[in-house]
């Protein structure tokens, strides 16, 4: 089984002279759309830029991105001193919420690269049809990623699927969620069916490919609740055995991950390399030095959260207690994502990664339990994640409900601060009770207050109906 080798899709790597030297990915030779989509290497400068704008809506800005969806849950607390963000936390955010307008355009901002891209790669005169395929199907994999965001948070938003080039195009109507879904299933059908599951070139790996695609997809079908074709999509990928969890939970958050088998896509990062760096870890990290680095001390877990782990989970080594300068207490913060060999707090190099095996695993038992309750392939899946968090098997026998129970804790345990919590509550009907059962704050001692159907869709920022008033009406509530 290959293990994955970083590939650092902002950039190439040069080695000359004994020396290691980051370029930027279209060289100014090249910059030109003529000569851009003129020949292979073109082409391939051209989607790692599509690669590069997902980062920084990703990775630049993943205060934000964290913000709308584990911030708004049980599983993280922010102790900022800004107000959109404490706003979050407690549920009294609005239509002008910074978080929510700076992660609206920047999904959009990644749309527009996909979508040029997209277009012109396919009116390539490059006769290498295998390359052009596979180099289109890995930007509309991630205008998939973007959509499927998108009407998670908003409903429905405008389907965007060509260049935006004359005034009127900027004055478009929202679709229904339904026809952005049925998009994103086109886009990660073709991508699944027109990427390699692996790259033999060690500069090549670590892009997407099939097994991303049909992770994705088997997901996107979970959120649906079309649990068979989340299952066999999930089961594909499984069977592939291209992938396997990592031996150990915590260093599959520290720059040895980035190359783990069990990363099925993630957004790399690159420790001490200015602008290939993640800020993940500082941002959550105290300003009691961890490994000698200095935290922002902003965001920390919640007890609720830190007491789900037994003292014999592996996973509660992520975690250490620490003294919160703004609450004057000790609070709970995660380690996941923290680089021990960081020069400083501003350059570590954990990757992100978007989808893991073990979400694969979790995918495969929720569907069969859904569809036939919790066979003995169910309890399989979910035994290989509690194995490696060194815990004895699930208790058997147990009933469908108590197994989806039993699954959805361990999702809120394996997946926490991976972005997921917020879309599980929704997907699941658990938003209010879970949301309003733990306090919020930065002393943890407000109960927000959850309602429905308002908070299961983030509203459209006011400024964006304000500029295209076809957007309007906004989601219910807001």
């Amino acid at each position: 089984m290959k293990m994955k080798r970083l590939f650092i899709i902002i950039t190439s790597l040069v080695i000359a002279s004994g020396c290691e030297m980051y370029l930027d990915v279209v060289p100014k030779t090249q910059l030109s759309p003529e000569n851009l989509y003129s020949n292979e290497k073109g082409l391939e400068y051209g989607v790692n830029e599509v690669y590069r704008a997902l980062r920084d809506v990703t990775m630049i800005n993943s205060w934000n991105h964290w913000l709308l969806t584990e911030v708004t849950t049980d599983n993280m607390l922010t102790h900022s001193n800004k107000e959109y963000r404490q706003n979050l936390d407690k549920y009294h955010f609005t239509a002008s919420n910074d978080a929510i307008v700076e992660q609206w355009v920047g999904y959009y901002k990644v749309l527009g690269v996909a979508n040029s891209f997209i277009i012109n790669a396919g009116n390539s005169d490059v006769q290498n049809q295998v390359l052009k395929a596979r180099v289109i199907a890995e930007a509309r994999f991630i205008r998939a990623y973007c959509y499927f965001m998108m009407v998670r948070l908003w409903g429905d938003v405008p389907l965007v699927t060509e260049e935006v080039d004359s005034e009127d195009d900027f004055f478009i109507h929202r679709d229904p969620a339904e026809d952005v879904y049925t998009q994103i299933i086109t886009d990660l059908e073709y991508s699944r069916d027109h990427l390699p599951g692996d790259y033999p070139a060690d500069e090549d790996a670590g892009r997407v490919t099939s097994g991303a695609a049909g992770s994705l997809l088997s997901f996107v079908y979970l959120t649906r609740k079309n649990y068979e074709l989340a299952e066999i999509n999930a089961r594909d990928v499984i069977d592939s055995e291209v992938y396997t969890l990592h031996n150990d939970y915590v260093s599959l958050f520290r720059p040895e991950g980035n190359t783990s088998s069990e990363s099925v896509f993630q957004i790399q990062a690159l420790t001490n390399y200015n602008n290939l760096n993640s800020l993940m870890g500082r941002a959550w990290s105290p300003r009691t030095n961890i490994y000698g680095l200095l935290g922002f001390d902003q965001y920390t877990a919640s007890f609720a959260l830190y007491n789900m782990f037994g003292d014999n989970d592996d996973r509660k080594q992520s975690f250490v207690i620490a003294t919160n300068q703004s609450a004057g207490k000790e609070l709970p913060y995660t380690t996941k994502y923290l680089d021990p060999d960081a020069e400083s707090e501003k350059l570590m190099g954990c990757s992100f990664h978007v989808i893991r095996f073990a979400e694969v695993l979790l995918t495969y038992a929720e569907a069969e339990n859904e569809i036939n309750g919790p066979t003995e392939k169910a309890y399989d899946a979910i035994n290989l994640i509690r194995n490696r968090a060194k815990l004895e098997d699930l208790i058997p026998g147990l009933n469908k409900d108590s197994f989806r129970d039993s699954l959805y804790k361990e999702r809120q345990k394996e997946l926490y601060f991976e972005g997921q919590r917020w879309f599980d509550l929704v997907r699941t009907n658990r938003l209010v009770e879970v949301v309003e059962a733990v306090p919020a704050g930065v002393n943890a001692d407000f109960y927000p207050s959850v309602e429905l159907p308002k908070h299961l869709l983030f509203p459209v920022p006011a400024l964006e109906i304000e500029i295209n008033p076809n957007l309007a009406p906004n989601n219910t509530g807001w």
